[in-house]
């Protein structure tokens, strides 16, 4: 099998080759070199905070060498050594802890080379924009449980991404079977009541569209906390998208809800209360599905 690196869609930080004759795709150049002469010019820093930390992963079938972080004076301040955590037929995993709160606040850029001979593969990320404190972000962590996206999931991998975001727009929603008889009279037999946000991206002026890529592969993992609380991509929510003609960088939302549904602001001692009450009915409802309603043809009635 020929040697190869692979850089997960997935990862924290949006990297692209280091070229001096980028392509026109999407995944060839740094947003800020996509930007179209007509185009007003908009640029984009990712944030980041100086106490956040994260795991980063590659595949690759060559040892990489260190990741090398650079200033805005493109002088490398802090390298970062990879460990080689899982050895596969064709392929090793590779993990290290990107750590920056030793840095002062600044902007910095990640450079990665893959070399062997005659092979040189060169990657530079997006500009990460560190500061003690990002008024108006969101830190999100997210995992999964099973091996998927080109990701080694089940190493323990977690990491994290600090984005301009905020949850609003609550609305109450409910999953409810019906009783309906004969002359239309109606009874909830079982019924759910939970809530739905609004997951707002995007702060004026906008992010790079590659932050809304990255959280749509993020909202697909089965395992998403924001600030500490689990949340999950509502059931066939997609992003709306908000663009301005002629202005590069976009604004998002995303329909979410609680993982754990809860029924109570509650507090323990110890162990976490289960998310809800489970009660039993004699009527098996869910043949029907959630939501719907049962409507019953002919039903005497006594008394």
């Amino acid at each position: 099998m020929s040697n190869h690196v692979n850089f997960p869609f997935l990862l924290p930080f949006k990297f692209v080759p280091r070229s001096t004759n980028p392509g026109p795709h999407f995944d060839d150049a740094w947003t800020c070199e996509q930007i179209k002469s007509f185009q007003k010019a908009a640029y984009y820093k990712q944030k980041w905070g100086r106490s956040d930390t994260t795991t980063l992963q590659i595949e690759s079938t060559i040892a990489p060498n260190a990741m090398l972080l650079y200033d805005e004076r493109a002088v490398v301040v802090k390298t970062f050594d990879w460990t080689l955590i899982f050895t596969g037929p064709n392929y090793k995993i590779y993990q290290l802890v990107f750590d920056i709160s030793d840095k002062p606040e600044g902007v910095y850029w990640i450079y990665q080379q893959v070399q062997l001979m005659a092979i040189n593969w060169e990657v530079l990320s997006e500009p990460i924009h560190s500061k003690t404190t990002w008024p108006n972000t969101m830190k999100i962590d997210y995992k999964n449980s099973f091996n998927k996206d080109g990701v080694a999931w089940t190493t323990g991998l977690q990491m994290s991404f600090r984005v301009e975001a905020a949850i609003m727009d609550m609305n109450p929603e409910a999953e409810a079977t019906s009783y309906i008889n004969q002359i239309r009279d109606s009874m909830i037999l079982d019924g759910t009541a939970y809530r739905t946000y609004k997951l707002y991206i995007g702060e004026a002026p906008g992010v790079a569209p590659w932050v809304m890529d990255l959280l749509n592969r993020i909202f697909i993992c089965d395992y998403v906390m924001i600030e500490g609380k689990k949340y999950t991509r509502e059931s066939g929510a997609k992003w709306e998208l908000t663009r301005q003609k002629n202005y590069p960088l976009v604004g998002g939302s995303l329909e979410i809800v609680e993982s754990a549904n809860a029924d109570g602001l509650q507090f323990s001692e110890t162990t976490p209360l289960a998310p809800g009450i489970v009660v039993a009915y004699g009527i098996q409802t869910a043949f029907f599905g959630p939501g719907a309603l049962v409507p019953v043809a002919d039903v005497e009635e006594q008394g």
